[in-house]
């Protein structure tokens, strides 16, 4: 196949150029490239101009010579085309190259220095992230939050200690659960991992073992100690830290969020609501429940809370119909409310449940209530 010449080229015409500036154009060019002119020109290049104003000259040619051209360009741009993608193609291996490599040099350096570390470099690491993980998820918060799950269960029973031994055996069997999770979540165990991670329950094993032994020997009954309130826990839990609340949302997933929104909003990272929801990827499924934090500080607190009259509710009962937990109602509300075992006395009608405004709302009523300060 011969080669395609561009005539438009060779004159210096756009293609939708008229027949009147086709011969301008031509005549110009016999002009510059004549050999009686200018004899530096090849000696072919004035006979291309005349083939070129042979086919455009006139109008069948000219349209003929168009429709080829256009398929000219075409496949021109098609080659161009194949050619990025066959381009972008190499680079994304050779970065996919680069990554796998870094991958391979970050590996080898975690295995190093696996091997390096000593037992108390494990133990140093291994509580690092089980305080990491558990911060965000206390024992007494946890479990206040298992009671939700059976307390029609338990609530029904005249029996108090049927209803013990139905409460008791749940909880034991949802912080094993709970364990389980965290050790597909912490990753590889080792034993320091294992013993931090389950130092609480190994400590009470530890002491009733003690107790067990010193009731044996001493042959005389010992009066148990009176188990501290659930009240008095998350009252001793504010006073610790009277500056920020965590205040829990319970968020029912709508069609189209995800959780770079949902945080957006709530101005909280993508990282801690994975965390609180124990989610291994940023993938969340319409229907399902999040739980979302919001720290507030306590200069803020009015903002994300109101008054509500909890009614003939049970604690339970107003904790879901606010989007929330038991144990945000009992963080904000520690000295209206106490639980006596499993049950909850309310001092007062009206407790504070809260808003959950977003991040934009949080910012106009600060700026509103900042600009009346200064008024």
């Amino acid at each position: 196949m011969s080669k395609f010449i561009d005539y438009y080229v060779i004159l210096g015409i756009e293609p939708t150029t008229d027949l009147e500036t086709i011969r301008k154009a031509y005549r110009k060019c016999a002009k510059k490239y004549h050999p009686d002119v200018n004899k530096d020109i090849p000696e072919d290049a004035m006979k291309k101009v005349n083939e070129a104003y042979e086919i455009l000259k006139d109008q069948q040619s000219c349209d003929e010579y168009f429709i080829k051209y256009m398929k000219f360009k075409s496949k021109q741009e098609k080659e161009k085309e194949e050619k990025r993608k066959a381009e972008e193609a190499r680079q994304e291996e050779f970065r996919k190259q680069e990554e796998a490599k870094k991958q391979q040099e970050e590996q080898a350096k975690k295995k190093e220095k696996t091997k390096k570390s000593s037992l108390g470099h494990d133990i140093k690491e291994a509580y690092k992230q089980v305080r990491r993980h558990e911060k965000n998820n206390p024992f007494k918060r946890r479990h206040i939050e298992f009671d939700e799950y059976i307390r029609e269960d338990y609530e029904d029973s005249k029996n108090k200690f049927t209803k013990g031994i139905k409460r008791g055996s749940f909880h034991v069997a949802a912080e094993f659960l709970y364990q389980l999770h965290k050790f597909s979540y912490i990753g590889k165990d080792t034993v320091p991992k294992y013993v931090i991670r389950n130092r609480k329950m190994i400590g009470a094993a530890i002491m009733i073992v003690v107790g067990v032994n010193m009731i044996g020997n001493k042959n005389e009954t010992v009066q148990p100690e009176v188990e501290v309130p659930v009240q008095q826990e998350v009252q001793t839990m504010v006073q610790e830290d009277k500056l920020t609340y965590e205040l829990i949302r319970k968020y029912e997933i709508v069609p189209g969020d995800t959780l770079y929104d949902l945080a957006q909003e709530t101005g909280v990272s993508v990282e801690k609501i994975q965390e609180y929801n124990h989610l291994d990827t940023s993938r969340i499924i319409a229907g399902e429940t999040l739980k979302i934090p919001y720290t507030v500080t306590k200069e803020d607190l009015d903002l994300y809370t109101t008054k509500e009259s909890i009614g003939t509710d049970s604690v339970y009962d107003f904790a879901e119909k606010h989007n929330t937990t038991v144990g945000t109602i009992l963080e904000l509300n520690s000295d209206k409310l106490y639980e006596m075992d499993g049950n909850f006395v309310i001092m007062e009608d009206e407790l504070k449940v809260p808003n959950f405004i977003t991040k934009q709302e949080f910012n106009e009523q600060k700026s509103q209530k900042t600009l009346e300060k200064s008024r």
